[in-house]
């Protein structure tokens, strides 16, 4: 488990910290993980529009 803190929820500040990461990404429903890059979400891709 990990935690990155950040002052605004900005969707650019999940981009940058996982720039780079390739794998599984067990996120909550926060819409500023649906442009992150090469990763699954378990379960499927049911949190992308």
């Amino acid at each position: 488990m990990l935690y990155d803190y950040q002052k605004t929820r900005a969707g650019s500040h999940p981009q940058a910290f996982l720039a780079g990461f390739e794998g599984y990404l067990q996120v909550d429903g926060y819409a500023g993980y649906h442009n992150v890059e090469k990763v699954t979400h378990p379960g499927g891709n049911s949190m992308r529009p």
